[in-house]
């Protein structure tokens, strides 16, 4: 009897190892996922950030063009 009680147990625990198998996959899966968007989200400012300095230095070098050439007469 005794022995089939341990069987029954081992079996049981065998059945929670695979669930919890299971659980970890899904767990790295989404974990794998989020840091991706991480990473995604963590870029956008610097973008945002070399495309706002593009446009400044373009506005400048714009203005400058227009005074030299209102220097110039044209």
């Amino acid at each position: 009897d005794k022995v089939e009680e341990r069987l029954d147990k081992q079996d049981e625990i065998i059945q929670g190892m695979g669930a919890l198998s299971v659980k970890v996959t899904t767990v790295e899966r989404d974990v794998s996922e989020i840091k991706g968007d991480v990473k995604e989200l963590a870029g956008k400012p610097g973008k945002r950030w070399d495309s706002m300095i593009n446009t400044i230095i373009g506005i400048i070098v714009g203005a400058l063009l227009a005074l030299a050439f209102s220097q110039i007469g044209m």
